[in-house]
């Protein structure tokens, strides 16, 4: 890895551990909130919020987008969030993916705006209680070509996502729940 990568990689990791040892956060209400990204995930799941938050919580550990051993820690502070608001999330690691991985997982018009260093992705997943006992899963993905020379707040060029993790993490959680009821 060259020099400048490590070094902005080493200062970012030190950034966002303070947020993953949580990586609970309370997201604006859904009118403030702007138009979908592409690949985003909005399902209705038939089980509670107290269920649904733990199936995804041990998903997103076994898929190593949180760090490990918070799975149980994440599930708890987001069942509080939700007991003081009407929906909370979850913010997954910000993982490194090499040029040809992030040109997998972005829509074929984006992956132009790939270079040799590759980019990252971060996904976020919102929890909110849904009508006659039901959860209401939103699974909003954000990945990054990274731009060496960027001096923005994202370090790079947002592209949009071709829905094939938020496909794996919606999977993940629904095995995570058929195996709840046994």
């Amino acid at each position: 890895m060259k020099p400048w990568l490590e070094a902005k990689t080493r200062t970012l990791r030190r950034r966002l551990a303070t947020v993953l040892v949580v990586g609970v956060w309370v997201p604006a209400s859904a009118a403030a909130q702007p138009a979908p990204v592409p690949g985003t995930i909005d399902t209705i799941l038939g089980q509670s919020p107290e269920q649904v938050v733990s199936a995804l919580a041990a998903a997103l550990g076994q898929q190593q987008m949180l760090q490990p051993g918070t799975e149980r820690a994440i599930a708890s502070a987001v069942m509080d969030a939700l007991g003081r608001s009407a929906n909370a999330g979850i913010r997954s690691m910000s993982l490194p993916l090499d040029s040809v991985g992030l040109a997998n997982w972005v829509q074929p018009a984006a992956v132009r705006y790939i270079s040799p260093v590759g980019g990252r992705y971060v996904m976020d997943a919102i929890v909110s209680e849904a009508a006659n006992a039901t959860t209401r899963l939103r699974l909003v993905p954000l990945f990054i070509a990274e731009v060496p020379e960027s001096d923005g707040p994202l370090g790079g060029r947002p592209l949009p996502s071709a829905g094939v993790v938020e496909r794996q993490i919606l999977g993940a959680v629904m095995t995570q729940l058929s195996g709840q009821g046994r």
